[in-house]
Parts: C-alpha cells; structure tokens; sequence
C-alpha cells in the first residue's frame, strides 16, 4: 500500500513536469502546432498558356475538373488567376480622367466594397478597381507632401531672416502696403 501511494505521487509529479515541458516547447515555438506551410509559386507562362487552353476546353468552366489537369493548383487557383488576369475581356487600357473621378465619387459612397463598386466598371475586375484607388491615394499622398516642403521652404527662409535682425515688419517680405 504504501509503495502504491508513492508510485502514484511519483506519476502525478512526472505527469505535471511533462506538461509544463510541453507547454513551454509549445509556447515557445520549439514544436510546431500547425502543419508545414505550403510554399506558394507564381504561375508561369507555361502554366498560364495551360490554363488558358483547358477553360477554351471546358466551356463550362468547371474549375474542379480544370484543376485537376494542373498539377499543384487548386480551383480556387486556377479560378482566381483566370478572373483576374487571363481573362481576355478584362479592360486593360489606361484610366480615362472621368473613370478616375467616377472611382473617386464611387469609393466615397461605398468605401472598400470593390465588388460593389467594380460593377460600375465594365470588363473591370475588383482587383483592378482596388489597386487602380490605391495608386491615386499614394499619388495624392505624394503631391501633398510635395506641397507641404514647398510651403515650409518661404517660412523658414522668413524665420531665418527675422532671427538676423531686430525690428522687422512682416508685411515687408510680402510687398503689402499699410
């Protein structure tokens, strides 16, 4: 009886100490809790070329069925890379100036519902819409920036100039007569 209980709080002891060990490696890092991560390829040519010939095959693009005829992609793969970029009849011309104001007003009524929005734009996907809005904000970002080191340029030449000398009128450096 005796070696029992101690048999017993011994296993209890190791069983604690092995979780704790676990829980550390675990926390840490040291043993992986997921499954290895897939290493992700573009498509090549040859893959696009492929692709494009399997869905002139399979009318009813059937993506399941397409995906099974290229080797490491998925549906949803092949799918996506057709929508959005080997599609021939995704608009792929230059941005006229009122497209650009239409995406404007459209982005400010419903503000990142590309879906919604890309069916204001014909032959246009919602990749395409969204980075086109992208580009002009980091555009826009870039003139404002601009803008700001040319305005802060005239004020610290003026703050250069009233430090050298004592009694200066701030109407002299504009030509304002009073």
């Amino acid at each position: 009886m005796k070696n029992k209980n101690k048999l017993y709080s011994y296993s209890i002891v190791s069983l604690l100490t092995l979780t704790t060990v676990l829980g550390l490696l675990y926390s840490n890092n040291l043993i992986a809790t997921t499954a290895p991560r897939r290493i992700k390829f573009k498509f090549t040519t040859e893959e696009d070329n492929r692709l494009s010939e399997l869905v002139e095959l399979n009318v009813e693009e059937n993506w399941l069925a397409i995906a099974t005829n290229m080797p490491g992609r998925n549906a949803r793969q092949c799918k996506e890379r057709w929508l959005c970029y080997l599609n021939p009849t995704i608009n792929r011309e230059l941005w006229t100036q009122e497209e650009v104001d239409k995406l404007i007003k459209m982005e400010e009524m419903f503000p990142n519902r590309w879906a919604h929005i890309v069916t204001c734009f014909p032959n246009s996907t919602a990749l395409n819409v969204r980075n086109k809005f992208i580009f002009l904000q980091r555009k826009r970002a870039r003139e404002i920036k601009r803008l700001n080191k040319q305005v802060a340029a005239p004020v610290e030449a003026v703050a250069l100039v009233v430090e050298n000398q004592e009694d200066v009128n701030f109407f002299d450096f504009y030509d304002i007569n009073y």
